[in-house]
Order: C-alpha cells, then sequence, then structure tokens
C-alpha cells in the first residue's frame, strides 16, 4: 500500500517561505532483476524513501539528510 502511495504522490517538495529552506521528499525503488552487471534486487518504496532539507532556489544545496534511502 505504501508503494501505490509513494507512485502517486510523490516526489513532494515544500517551501518554507520566505526562506530557501526546501524540504524534499521522494522514492525511487531500484526494480531490475537478472542483469549480468547489476546485482538483483527489489527494494521497496519505504526502503528507497529519501527525506532531506535542501537550500536554494532549485534545492540543490543539501543541509541535512533525514532518513536516507537505498541508493
Amino acid at each position: 500500500m505504501f508503494d501505490k502511495f509513494c507512485e502517486r504522490f510523490l516526489p513532494v517538495y515544500v517551501r518554507f517561505w520566505p526562506s530557501q529552506v526546501w524540504l524534499a521528499i521522494w522514492s525511487a525503488p531500484v526494480r531490475y532483476e537478472g542483469n549480468e552487471n547489476l546485482p538483483s534486487r527489489r527494494d521497496t518504496a519505504w526502503e528507497a524513501l529519501r527525506i532531506t532539507v535542501r537550500y536554494g532556489e532549485n534545492h540543490h544545496e543539501l543541509i541535512y539528510t533525514m532518513k536516507h534511502g537505498v541508493i
């Protein structure tokens, strides 16, 4: 169920106005199987969930990571 929620509603970028601080929430699970160069994985959306606090007009500068995801 969480996988479907993530597919529908994420990524989310929330700006704390009037500052340039953003809360970024996204999930990008790796779903490939059986490639000779890559190990076979089936990550869940929760394992891949990333929550970060970022700074800048285009939210590029990372300030803090609240939840790392599998990369």
